[in-house]
């Protein structure tokens, strides 16, 4: 398990359920106007889901910062680990 916490502008509590939807944008700030298509959050989940786990955020609301969590299953064996690393070497 991953835990990545801010103390950022946060999450709306109504945009919360969807934050990994392809496209959704929370309101921008003008300070933050075209900050992103909204595909990061979606390839995210995407990613982790296809490795077995999953990821969820957390935010109190606006103002609030987010916590976002991942999980991942842990590898059953060495043979695994083996195959990998003769890759990062």
């Amino acid at each position: 398990m991953l835990r990545v916490k801010d103390n950022g502008i946060g999450i709306a509590s109504d945009l919360l359920p969807r934050i990994f939807d392809l496209f959704t944008q929370g309101e921008q700030a003008l300070d933050r106007a075209g900050a992103g298509l909204g595909i990061g959050l979606t390839l995210v989940r995407s990613l982790v889901e296809m490795h077995g786990g999953h990821v969820v955020a957390t935010s109190a609301g606006a103002g609030t910062g987010t916590t976002m969590e991942v999980r991942l299953p842990l590898l059953d064996g060495q043979g695994e680990m083996d195959g990998l690393s003769s890759l990062i070497r």
